[in-house]
């Protein structure tokens, strides 16, 4: 899918029927630059098109019920209806397409107050030869989900102040969900999920076929599996309410930081909170060490003397001259054969000379165990040597765990502090401010000790099911139709359970590359020689590669480890895209990347590396910047790679609002101008740029 140009109409400041404003098409200046100070229209920018093509916004836009402009509204009579709409084209396989998504109100009585009225949403498909036609009402949905799926919305239009909420834990399930689009999982997914079906008719055919003890098995497999279902319900509630607890708390630490008063505390707390957060990483780190430890060179303190046992006998062998072997038997065995000794003496059975060659027989026949001996000796010596760094592992990893649980204790009890002294402030909006994250604080505990009983039960269930079906199978058979049912119902599950292997190697296999593709694309962003990596439930960390537990990461580490994941995901949509096609014809692996304010918290070396490798990460990228995000390491990295570029220019209503511009190619461009009423504005103007 490729950006091709974008409209508005009366959309939040931008008011009437805005220029086109067109993407960058070209291969070697695929990025489109928009400058605009803050507050201009950035951010409304970009969820213009995350609105128009999923009906979602981003977390940074204020107020997104309000979309209508507001001086559209109030120029309008009373009663009147007033629309706002974004228009996109897009091209995808070849073929063009409009969408266009738009919202009205009903002006009310107040000046730009107004009544909301359904969201419409059209699409429109124009083939090569230039045939329109309109996309039936009920499809426009499934056909946007084909093209760009709602799932992975928020890695192609995404904040970039606000970027590191990807590693959040409430944001696992979200990339769990949006990572199965790749691996055919889902499809899976549905596969199981109607085996599953169809084996519950087969048990219900079979509990009528059967005899009365089938029957009463069946009865009570179904009763166990309401209970999962209902467990399950349960775990489906008890996300959705951790996900909204951690929702209201941030928003409640948000109200502090915006307290003078408390600001600094505040601060303190959320360094001590990502403190906490980087100590226990590491505690489970050395915990997981310690268990890989133990699972694997656990045995050897047990097998001491067993090794001092075995180095007697060998040095018993060879002390006797047995080992190594003097002889090896197939030549003996070949000298008596023959019926000559090395020397020339005949050797006939019987005779005392062929009795002592054949002695050697005995001897030689240590020959079989002397490779083995031999390897075994170097083994086992080599576990003696590396017997003191088992036990040196074993105590730094014990008192890495003693240290973090330490310092993990002094954190929590500078919490606890800051807790006490803002519960205590003399400020009422400080202390109920303060109470609620308590109270908060308190439901996500209860909901996450509730999720680890209901995890335990899940697991006590599934063992019950899993009897249960194991006793319905060795029930005989007593009629033709019971068999078949019986049959039917096995080869169900057999089936089922196929899928869900399959399913389970997939994920597997898919997060493996997935973590490989992040490290690399972050060993390009980062002038550090942190490794990147990705946990079995996508949680995002970094490795200094000494085997030791996550490091601390910075803000712009963070950023750029984000920034990784995200090109790791279009790097797998374009290929999953491509595999998909198989088939000669128009190409759907393009994809594009919009990023609003991508620099803004970021170093100058970070930004200097990123900025260098963003115009490799897509097909087509989109950044929303200011001036002073733009100017230096930004501009020098990108100007060669722009293609198309504009310029916001905002009128504030503000009367000593300081005007701003910016100078490109020669010409200056408005960044913020007065306006003669009490309503902003912004205007979308293009620059023309000059001779590269």
């Amino acid at each position: 899918m490729r950006l091709l140009s974008m409209r508005l109409h009366n959309f939040r400041q931008f008011e009437g029927s805005t220029p086109k404003l067109e993407f960058a098409q070209h291969k070697q200046n695929n990025v489109t630059v928009v400058f605009g100070s803050n507050g201009a229209g950035k951010t409304a920018l970009l969820n213009a098109l995350t609105w128009s093509f999923f009906g979602k916004f981003t977390d940074a836009l204020a107020l997104p019920e309000q979309l209508v402009n507001r001086r559209a509204i109030a120029n309008a009579t009373k009663g009147s209806t007033v629309c706002a709409w974004v228009e996109v084209m897009f091209e995808h396989t070849g073929n063009n397409y409009r969408l266009k998504r738009s919202k009205s109100v009903v002006r009310g009585s107040e000046v730009t107050a107004g009544t909301s009225q359904e969201e419409e949403v059209t699409l429109d498909v124009g083939d090569p030869t230039g045939h329109w036609q309109a996309v039936k009402q009920n499809d426009v949905l499934d056909r946007l989900g084909t093209i760009l799926p709602s799932q992975l919305h928020s890695y192609f239009f995404f904040d970039g102040e606000r970027i590191e909420r990807l590693q959040r834990p409430d944001k696992r399930a979200e990339i769990t969900s949006a990572t199965a689009l790749f691996t055919g999982e889902e499809l899976l997914r549905r596969a199981s999920s109607h085996l599953g079906e169809a084996a519950k008719r087969f048990e219900s055919e079979l509990r009528i076929l059967g005899d009365v003890e089938q029957q009463k098995l069946i009865d009570r497999k179904q009763t166990v599996e309401e209970r999962k279902e209902q467990l399950h319900r349960q775990e489906a509630q008890n996300e959705a309410n951790l996900k909204g607890y951690t929702n209201a708390r941030d928003a409640v630490e948000a109200e502090l930081r915006k307290l003078e008063t408390v600001k600094a505390q505040q601060a303190i707390r959320d360094h001590l909170i990502n403190e906490q957060e980087r100590l226990r990483q590491s505690m489970a780190t050395s915990r997981l060490k310690l268990a890989d430890l133990v699972s694997n060179r656990g045995y050897w303190p047990f097998l001491g003397g067993g090794f001092n046992r075995f180095l007697a006998i060998v040095s018993g062998l060879e002390s006797r001259g047995e080992l190594p072997t003097p002889m090896k038997a197939p030549f003996v065995q070949s000298l008596l054969d023959k019926g000559e000794c090395i020397c020339g003496r005949s050797l006939v059975p019987d005779d005392s000379a062929y009795q002592q060659v054949e002695a050697w027989m005995h001897r030689s026949g240590l020959s079989s165990i002397e490779e083995v001996a031999i390897r075994m000796r170097t083994e086992v010596e080599r576990l003696q040597r590396e017997m003191p760094d088992l036990y040196a592992d074993i105590q730094y990893e014990k008192n890495h765990r003693e240290q973090a649980r330490d310092q993990l204790s002094r954190v929590e009890e500078k919490l606890a502090l800051i807790g006490a002294q803002l519960r205590g402030s003399p400020e009422a909006n400080v202390r109920e401010l303060q109470s609620r994250l308590d109270s908060l604080a308190g439901n996500i505990r209860e909901v996450q000790l509730q999720q680890l009983e209901d995890r335990r039960n899940l697991e006590t269930v599934n063992g019950e099911i899993e009897k249960l079906e194991d006793e319905i199978r060795k029930v005989e058979a007593k009629t033709a139709q019971q068999a078949l049912a019986m049959r039917r119902l096995g080869i169900c599950r057999e089936a089922r359970a196929v899928i869900e292997e399959v399913r389970r190697r997939l994920e597997a296999h898919f997060r493996t590359d997935l973590a490989a593709r992040i490290s690399r694309i972050f060993a390009l962003l980062s002038f550090k020689a942190y490794k990147a990596v990705l946990s079995p439930d996508y949680t995002l960390g970094l490795s200094d590669g000494t085997g030791g537990p996550p490091v601390g990461m910075s803000t712009g580490e963070s950023q750029a480890l984000s920034l990784s994941f995200i090109g790791a995901i279009i790097e797998n949509a374009r290929e999953f895209a491509a595999s998909r096609e198989g088939l000669p014809g128009p190409d759907s692996s393009a994809f594009p990347l919009v990023m609003d304010s991508p620099f803004g918290n970021l170093d100058p070396l970070y930004r200097q590396q990123i900025c260098r490798h963003i115009p490799e990460l897509a097909d087509q990228v989109v950044i929303f910047v200011n001036r002073s995000q733009w100017e230096g390491d930004v501009a020098h990295s990108l100007e060669t790679r722009i293609g198309k570029e504009y310029v916001l220019s905002y009128y504030s209503p503000k009367p000593d609002a300081q005007e701003d511009s910016i100078l490109r190619f020669g010409a200056t461009y408005s960044l913020v101008k007065h306006t003669g009423d009490d309503f902003e504005r912004t205007d979308i103007v293009e620059v023309v740029r000059g001779h590269r």
